[in-house]
């Protein structure tokens, strides 16, 4: 019994003592102290002592002697301890500790000059071809640097960890370097060499037609390198045309001065060049001399009236397919609009145009339809039956106050009307004067063609062919003149103030000023059946003839502009500056300055 008293308070004892060494590993604070030394095992001041990874982050630093202690209030971890201190490579080390330890942790910092390192991965020499691009250097490191290049081609940009640079295209025929200079902390260096590719890549720059800035009338054919080339080789399609170069003064540009065309042929040039350093190029341009052209396939008839704005133009065409009425623009000779027609109700119909008030004259029976000659849209129709029931019309012209004169005809009968676009169009027989018949076939007329003229103060009446007379009415006061001249044709432009006749005969050149009543003739042999009015600042006309012969009738000259046949019709714009010609079922667009400045270009 008294054995088993003992053991009973023994083990008591030891229960208590235990649970005592429990309560002082949970609670008692704990300290970590030691030295900081530098490499000469030198005592370091200063350093900051933390320790980290607990929730509370004791903190201290060196004494002179480079001796510290962190005291921790309570528990037991691993954590670390991190010493630092500008100059000097930071340091972390770890630490395992109890409740109520007092734990020695010394340790060596270096200085950071010991520990530094910079090493850039590149190659000292570094080769690029030619030709723009982009290029990055690895860089580890672990203290500042700086860099510095002494070439203005590269871009150079710096991170923390690389550098990159863009280059631009070597021009020059030359290899060309740029030096690289790293320079870091505590005298570390490095220096890298680029070099590029001579250049540059051999280019085409410009040429005749680029982006319209030059074309076939104003330049002579050229291609532009950027670098000097020779010409390896030429071809022409179609064959037959002269293609001796000439070079520019640095021979980067390659002339062709001898190139003449047909007005109505377009060409393709192809070539090959070659610079010094035997890189070569291959293409082509291509000339024409018009400006634009469209194909009229399938319609054997056409008519074109000029609208004021010398913008546009409506043509109409007539063929197996019926007959179409499109407006064009005079800059492309792109549609842009269109007036719809009846094939059965319409058939063969004429269409006129009204400068007053900008609109289109369709005839249809004893009718004229009317619309907008800027939109094609449909207006109003007159009745011409109260005045003359008419079977056709066949010539209509306006003055600029909208007093028009018309030829119709009817049951065999013709007369010439009048209508006043200005006055609700106001319709009326105009004269029946016996100057305006046939003095053996009474019932005939002996004008059927109505033109204006002189800025549409004039209107100017005739025949089509064989003519003899020629008369003009003045549209305010309804004055009447009468010529005798003879011609195979007239031609009158609304702009212009007189009358051009073509005698191809006699060869002789006419042309009545409406506003003085002279008569100016000039001899010439390429009259042709018609003629149109060029853009001029004479007081007297310069005309291109079907035959494409310019005739200044002011001074008589007459000058074949080019060798051609088998033109259709040939019209100008009211201001002359556009010519359209109609030749093997295509219509081309021409600025007129090629007839009268630039003849040398075509033959």
């Amino acid at each position: 019994m008294r054995n088993i008293i003992q053991n009973l308070v023994v083990f008591t004892l030891l229960c208590a003592l235990c649970q005592s060494c429990l309560i002082d590993k949970t609670e008692d604070p704990a300290s970590i102290s030691g030295v900081v030394k530098d490499s000469s095992g030198k005592g370091i001041a200063g350093v900051k002592v933390k320790l980290e990874s607990l929730s509370v982050s004791p903190a201290t630093e060196t004494s002179s002697t480079g001796h510290y202690v962190l005291n921790i209030p309570s528990g037991g971890a691993t954590a670390y301890i991190a010493f630092s201190k500008e100059g000097y490579t930071p340091l972390s080390q770890a630490a395992t500790f109890r409740a109520g330890d007092n734990l020695t942790v010394d340790i060596t910092l270096n200085a950071l000059s010991e520990d530094a390192f910079f090493v850039v991965e590149s190659k000292d020499d570094v080769q690029l071809k030619n030709g723009s691009g982009h290029y990055s250097i690895l860089v580890k490191t672990n203290i500042n640097f700086e860099v510095e290049c002494d070439a203005d081609w590269l871009d150079i940009k710096k991170t923390n960890g690389s550098i990159t640079f863009d280059y631009s295209e070597n021009e020059t025929l030359e290899k060309r370097t740029a030096i690289i200079n790293f320079s870091a902390e505590y005298n570390f260096t490095r220096t890298i060499k680029i070099e590029q590719d001579e250049g540059p890549v051999l280019e085409l720059t410009d040429y005749l037609g680029k982006d319209n800035a030059t074309n076939y009338l104003t330049s002579i054919p050229f291609i532009s390198f950027n670098r000097e080339v020779n010409l390896i080789s030429s071809i022409a399609s179609p064959q037959g045309v002269d293609l001796s170069p000439q070079y520019s003064a640095d021979r980067k540009t390659i002339y062709f001065p001898n190139i003449k065309l047909s007005p109505f042929s377009a060409m393709k040039v192809s070539y090959v060049v070659e610079s010094t350093d035997k890189a070569t190029v291959k293409g082509y341009i291509e000339l024409q001399p018009y400006e634009k052209s469209i194909s009229t396939s399938g319609y054997w008839e056409h008519r074109i009236r000029f609208i004021k704005d010398n913008k546009h133009f409506w043509m109409r065409m007539s063929g197996y397919d019926g007959v179409v009425l499109d407006q064009y623009s005079l800059g492309d000779l792109t549609k842009t609009a269109s007036i719809g027609w009846d094939k059965e109700g319409y058939g063969y119909t004429e269409f006129y145009y009204n400068a007053y008030n900008n609109s289109l004259y369709v005839f249809i029976k004893n009718k004229l339809d009317i619309y907008d000659a800027s939109s094609g849209k449909f207006i109003k129709q007159i009745d011409l039956s109260s005045v003359i029931d008419p079977e056709y019309i066949t010539d209509v012209a306006f003055g600029n106050n909208g007093y028009g004169l018309c030829i119709a005809w009817s049951n065999g009968k013709p007369k010439i009307l009048y209508i006043d676009s200005a006055n609700n169009h106001k319709c009326g027989v105009f004269s029946e004067d016996d100057m305006f018949y046939d003095p053996h076939h009474t019932n005939t007329l002996i004008v059927n063609r109505i033109e204006a003229c002189d800025n549409g103060k004039t209107l100017v009446l005739s025949k089509g062919s064989e003519i003899n007379d020629i008369f003009t009415v003045d549209i305010t006061s309804k004055n009447i003149v009468h010529y005798s001249l003879y011609g195979q044709y007239f031609s009158a432009n609304y702009y212009f103030p007189g009358v051009f006749l073509g005698g191809t005969y006699n060869r002789n050149a006419s042309y009545i000023d409406s506003s003085s009543g002279n008569i100016t003739k000039q001899s010439a042999n390429s009259l042709g059946n018609s003629a149109v009015f060029l853009h001029s600042e004479n007081n007297l006309p310069i005309m291109l003839t079907s035959e494409l012969s310019r005739i200044d009738m002011k001074s008589g000259e007459e000058i074949k502009t080019a060798d051609v046949s088998n033109i259709s019709s040939i019209h100008s714009s009211n201001d002359g500056k556009s010519v359209i010609i109609e030749k093997d079922y295509k219509v081309y667009l021409f600025n007129s300055d090629l007839f009268l400045k630039y003849t040398s270009k075509i033959k």
